[in-house]
């Protein structure tokens, strides 16, 4: 699994913010992808991610967009697996619900069969 970084440092959202950055270098310091790709995942400590940047702010990703890019580009997504540590690999955090139809009232006028 090769990160797939453009040179000129782009993210989908077309800038690179400090969450792409900080991620972008600890997948560098810690060879990230090329664990995953040798065990399938990786666990990151909060000390680990705090060399680059306050781990709450690294690790909230609500949405699917939200994720760093060097993580949506290489098919990834973090959970945490302890207070202080996390996992990182390609299993499916984030889940798309069909749209439900409008919700029915229950109807003011009971009908009591049998009754």
């Amino acid at each position: 699994m090769q990160a797939s970084v453009e040179p000129s440092r782009r993210c989908l959202s077309g800038i690179m913010g400090l969450n792409d950055t900080a991620w972008e270098n600890l997948f560098d310091k810690y060879h990230i992808l090329a664990e995953i790709e040798r065990n399938g995942q990786f666990t990151i400590s909060a000390n680990q991610i705090k060399e680059f940047r306050e781990p709450r702010l690294m690790t909230k990703f609500d949405h699917k967009v939200n994720l760093p890019t060097i993580f949506a580009e290489n098919q990834l997504a973090i959970l945490p697996v302890t207070r202080g540590d996390y996992v990182i690999s390609s299993f499916s955090a984030y889940n798309r619900y069909k749209k439900m139809g409008k919700a029915r009232r229950p109807s003011p006028f009971i009908v009591l069969l049998g009754a």
